[in-house]
């Protein structure tokens, strides 16, 4: 999970990129997992978020 919010903060990657770069299978478990872990969804924090 770590890997993935690096990858979302610091690339123009799509969420889908970063959530197979990742080794997640589905957008949707990396989505439910990401929220969990961080709080807000993946695309949240490509928005301005500061989490």
């Amino acid at each position: 999970m770590t890997f993935a919010k690096s990858l979302l903060a610091a690339s123009d990657l799509p969420v889908t990129e970063v959530c197979h770069a990742s080794g997640f299978n589905t957008l949707t478990h990396f989505e439910r997992s990401f929220k969990k872990r961080f709080g807000c969804p993946p695309s949240g924090l490509r928005k301005g978020g500061q989490h």
